[in-house]
């Protein structure tokens, strides 16, 4: 009765009402989930950030596994979501399904960066973008993202970690060798006895034509490095 009168309504919050009513009728009473699903998108097509229907179609569309439709309606949900954490939460929730199930890496990847204009300094977030940079080879923007995280992290070993990251990154594929230098010598001022960091200067001194600063590192390389046979290597 309801499904063959409600089209004719002319009171739109009536038969948003309507079909509310239809929806929730045939998900929890009919078990039919293909006439809910329709009724609760007429219902958004009167209102369309109503929070029942972008609730019930949350549910079923994980239930349903339709991960398109879902993103899209936890996109919604954002749009109206005033709550920080609960919006942090419904991003995080859309990277993952376009990171995981639809493998479609860019709105993952805009999903975080989203995350980030909430909350900065997220760390969830932050890891997230590092490792997708990383996987897609944009390597000016995991620079960026490294250096976020730079900021953000107390521990010295993990701020040692990412200088000779970004130190990696320059001296490799952003071909910014004084840049690396400076880097890699920060990371040096944490663990003066980093074997990698040692390694990777003497490159960029004898690059760059720096022997003074080659001499000093080869040296300090020669009291770190331990066997014979890895020493020689030095000097091949």
């Amino acid at each position: 009765i309801y499904e063959d009168n409600v089209e004719n309504i002319e009171d739109q919050q009536l038969a948003l009402r309507m079909y509310l009513k239809i929806a929730n009728i045939n998900d929890e009473a009919l078990q039919d989930t293909e006439e809910a699903i329709l009724n609760y998108q007429e219902a958004l097509k009167i209102e369309s950030h109503n929070s029942a229907a972008l609730g019930a179609l949350d549910r079923l569309y994980r239930q349903e596994r339709d991960w398109e439709a879902l993103v899209d309606i936890l996109a919604r949900k954002v749009e109206v979501m005033d709550e920080q954490r609960e919006k942090i939460t419904l991003l995080s929730r859309s990277a993952t399904i376009f990171e995981k199930e639809l493998e479609q890496l860019p709105e993952a990847i805009n999903s975080y960066r989203n995350i980030l204009e909430v909350d900065s300094e997220n760390h969830n977030a932050l890891n997230a973008l590092q490792r997708l940079y990383e996987e897609t080879e944009q390597w000016s923007e995991l620079y960026s993202i490294c250096q976020l995280r730079l900021a953000t992290v107390d521990s010295a070993t993990e701020r040692g970690k990412l200088n000779k990251k970004m130190a990696s990154l320059c001296a490799g594929p952003l071909e910014r060798p004084e840049e690396a230098i400076s880097l890699f010598e920060d990371a040096l001022q944490i663990n003066s006895n980093d074997e990698e960091s040692l390694s990777e200067l003497s490159q960029l001194y004898f690059q760059t034509e720096r022997w003074e600063q080659l001499i000093q590192c080869t040296d300090t390389l020669l009291e770190v490095v331990t066997g014979v046979e890895r020493k020689k290597e030095l000097f091949r």
